[in-house]
């Protein structure tokens, strides 16, 4: 008696909407409807050498409506300000009313601020939240404590804010971090907390202000030089204002993965992996 062993042919699609960006805070997909068609024809082949076809051919179709689209998504931001001791009470001020500039262009009924103040260490000034003129209440009352300046402890506890606010997936994270100076403590800790929060989705824009700023430590922290902003204490609101701009996604299909697999019983592969591929 002679068995035929039949292989099935499972197809596993893994589908990626590659996106496009402007400078702006999000690099976050807007949902799109993406019908995938797949079509493998004859639907089952046998092995090679017992009987035919041992070929097929898989067809796939993407449809779905692409260009550019301007969307302005809910942004969940933590505003990390330096208050160390290397800003006079006059700068300390200016950095808060720069801080407070861009609480004023988030939208009351959409956004979420939080504030995070580091030196020597970090404090949570407001946990994230939708509140609004809360944060321009602490932000109003907020002292300076003076000390180091440890750009781990900022970023770290920046971090912890979003991990406990835990917004929708798809909303962009985004600290917006102050500095006058140059990190000076746990300086091998920061890159760790950096792959967190890149592992995270979360979005960093650096603003360095005056002169001791070290450039290459901003675009450690950023992550790119364009997301790296330089300002003395009177020209910044002026930067807290080109970095809060709507997002423009291009929600074309770009790429299509495509993973077969074969029942764990199939013996030889060789001829499975000549088979043909027709992509339309």
């Amino acid at each position: 008696m002679t068995k035929t062993m039949t292989k099935f042919l499972t197809i596993t699609l893994a589908l990626m909407l590659l996106g496009t960006t402007t400078s702006g805070v999000s690099f976050a997909q807007v949902a799109n409807d993406v019908t995938v068609t797949k079509i493998a024809n004859p639907t089952d082949i046998v092995l090679f050498g017992t009987g035919s076809p041992d070929t097929t051919t898989v067809t796939i179709s993407v449809a779905g409506y692409g260009g550019s689209i301007t969307e302005t998504l809910p942004l969940n931001v933590v505003l990390t300000l330096d208050e160390s001791g290397s800003l006079s009470p006059t700068e300390f001020v200016q950095e808060k009313n720069a801080a407070k500039s861009f609480v004023n262009l988030l939208s009351s009924s959409r956004d979420k601020a939080g504030v995070v103040a580091f030196s020597s260490s970090s404090r949570t000034i407001i946990p994230i939240t939708s509140s609004l003129p809360n944060v321009i209440n602490v932000l109003n009352g907020m002292n300076q404590l003076g000390g180091s300046t440890n750009f781990f402890a900022g970023i770290d506890r920046s971090i912890n804010l979003f991990d406990a606010a835990n917004p929708p997936a798809g909303e962009p994270k985004v600290i917006i971090f102050f500095t006058d100076g140059f990190n000076n403590i746990d300086v091998n800790l920061l890159s760790g907390a950096l792959s967190e929060a890149a592992s995270k989705n979360i979005i960093i824009y650096a603003i360095g202000i005056g002169p001791s700023v070290d450039q290459n430590q901003l675009i450690h922290v950023a992550g790119s030089s364009s997301r790296v902003f330089n300002a003395d204490f009177n020209s910044l609101n002026t930067i807290v204002n080109q970095i809060l701009t709507d997002v423009v996604i291009n929600t074309s299909p770009t790429q299509v993965n495509l993973v077969e697999t074969t029942n764990s019983n199939i013996v030889s592969e060789d001829n499975f992996f000549n088979s043909s591929y027709k992509y339309s």
